[in-house]
């Protein structure tokens, strides 16, 4: 590897995604310490997008920085950290920037989302397919020559874990290197670290204190529509669980579309025991609503690997409900997909 790329002669901001999930968080942390130790005479921060009262969403991030002895301070988040911070951006785990108020330089890039193909001229760009953003920050720190401090390859290996379940191969995420790394990373903990790690995706799953509006903000991403301003949220109840009535609140679907994605709401259900995908695709009233839902509905069950998406008889009449036959496709896969079939028919969605 040509360690070259990771220098720098400026300060930097190590960003994650608008999700700022644990692998996002993990990955811009991580990302920060090992350029910091490249370049000791910069000051590199990591930034995660968001609020620190956003961490009560995300116990499984709590969890595993407390263990590694990291502390997650209010100068760390987006919306805590001050106006002054102008500094140009290393984007991790998103490879185009996901925020409107984001008027920084681009610096670099390390991501395993399907490339964009942005800043093709970047020193520093990494856009790789792997089930963990964090695998790919664990083989730099490897092939940088580096020796990685003990709280960083917990929180690697805490992060490739969630991320890919465990290298579960029914998840259709992990890659040889995500194998590779995880298997790496984890040898060298202490076993009672090894364990501790087992129960990460249970904290992580242990939301039941969450209203529904908690549970769409946790893991939100806006849809990359240019006309209509849709969204997607990935939850961990299935369409039965969150429909029942004494969960369900159409108010607060209402409170949070208008707020966050006025255009549609698609959510995809991700639940283990036996592991499975549902979605629900939400159109809020407008005057488009009919063809939007209508659009969005049709794509879905048109996407072109075969048989991926069943209607189902409406829970809730106000939404659509569909069955993925096919599982391993994680949020990553199925929005490029579902964005090239909306393209496809230029229809009035106007991608």
């Amino acid at each position: 590897m040509n360690i070259n790329r990771f220098k720098f002669n400026n300060n930097l901001i190590v960003m994650g995604n608008q999700a700022a999930d644990l692998d996002s968080t993990v990955s811009a942390v991580s990302m920060a310490t090992l350029l910091s130790q490249i370049n000791p005479s910069l000051q590199i921060r990591p930034l995660i997008q968001g609020h620190p009262d956003d961490l009560k969403l995300k116990p499984e991030i709590v969890a595993l920085f407390r263990r590694a002895g990291i502390p997650l301070d209010d100068s760390l988040f987006s919306e805590t950290a001050g106006k002054n911070l102008d500094d140009p951006l290393i984007l991790v785990d998103h490879n185009e920037p996901d925020n409107s108020q984001i008027h920084h330089s681009i610096a670099g890039m390390v991501d395993h989302h399907d490339d964009r193909g942005l800043y093709p001229d970047l020193p520093l760009r990494e856009v790789k397919r792997t089930g963990s953003c964090t695998t790919l920050i664990s083989s730099f720190w490897n092939d940088s020559g580096l020796s990685i401090p003990y709280s960083q390859r917990l929180i690697l290996a805490g992060a490739i874990a969630v991320d890919t379940g465990y290298l579960n191969p029914l998840w259709g995420k992990t890659t040889n290197l995500d194998s590779r790394e995880y298997m790496g990373l984890s040898e060298a903990l202490l076993e009672q670290d090894r364990t501790f790690l087992n129960t990460l995706v249970d904290i992580k799953n242990d939301l039941s204190s969450l209203t529904l509006s908690e549970h769409l903000k946790r893991d939100f991403k806006f849809f990359p529509l240019t006309a209509h301003k849709g969204g997607i949220a990935s939850i961990t109840l299935d369409s039965e669980e969150f429909f029942r009535k004494e969960f369900y609140n159409h108010q607060s679907v209402v409170d949070f579309c208008g707020k966050n994605c006025p255009g549609f709401l698609l959510i995809m259900h991700t639940v283990n025991h036996p592991f499975r995908r549902e979605l629900s695709l939400y159109v809020p009233r407008s005057p488009q609503r009919k063809l939007i839902r209508a659009q969005l509905s049709a794509a879905l069950e048109a996407l072109p690997d075969a048989g991926i998406m069943v209607k189902e008889p409406r829970l809730n009449a106000d939404w659509d409900s569909f069955t993925q036959l096919n599982p391993t496709l994680s949020r990553k896969v199925l929005v490029p997909l579902l964005l090239k079939e909306l393209i496809r028919h230029q229809g009035p969605l106007n991608c």
